[in-house]
């Protein structure tokens, strides 16, 4: 029982990664199939400026992550590979939920990760997807060339590398 216990209370702190106690606004839900990518401007780690009208021109794949998060854990190696095999055809593009840039940066380099990440150190732009509904992360958009999501999931389904380019491969130009 004391064993179980001490299970339970690891699993939980690891997975506080993803799912935060940020506000809930009863009946929100996040942007969906339809919606347009919200009007953002983001800092990548590596100095470079990316906002929603650069995204534009071809299909996009924005995901909220957190760097202590299992199923971001998961999904992200997914990311990178299809980052690697395809960043020239579908734009890609992970923003940290509340994860200051000096942590993503070193996540980053221990994962050998090349995907490009901004890390705001607060939840300003996760909460333009989000919309105060309470989804965990990951949360991953797929948007056509115009910025029209037309494909998202969140933690409840972490995609593999096969799904990612099923998604992003016939959504492209």
């Amino acid at each position: 029982m004391l064993f179980s216990l001490a299970l339970l209370s690891a699993f939980m702190l690891l997975s506080a990664g993803c799912i935060l106690q940020d506000p809930v606004t009863p009946g929100a839900s996040p942007l969906g199939i339809g919606d347009s990518l919200p009007a953002f401007a983001v800092t990548t780690t590596d100095g470079k400026l990316i906002s929603t009208s650069d995204l534009l021109g071809k299909a996009s794949i924005v995901s909220n992550i957190s760097v202590g998060c299992p199923d971001c854990a998961a999904q992200l190696p997914h990311m990178n590979r299809f980052f690697a095999d395809y960043g020239d055809a579908v734009n890609v593009l992970c923003i940290a939920r509340r994860d200051d840039a000096g942590t993503v940066r070193r996540y980053w380099a221990d994962n050998a990760y090349a995907l490009p990440v901004a890390a705001p150190g607060d939840a300003s732009v996760y909460d333009l997807f989000d919309r105060g509904s309470g989804t965990g992360v990951p949360q991953t958009y797929f948007a056509d060339s115009k910025g029209r999501i037309v494909f998202t999931a969140n933690d409840t389904h972490i995609l593999s590398y096969e799904e990612i380019c099923d998604v992003a491969l016939s959504i492209t130009d």
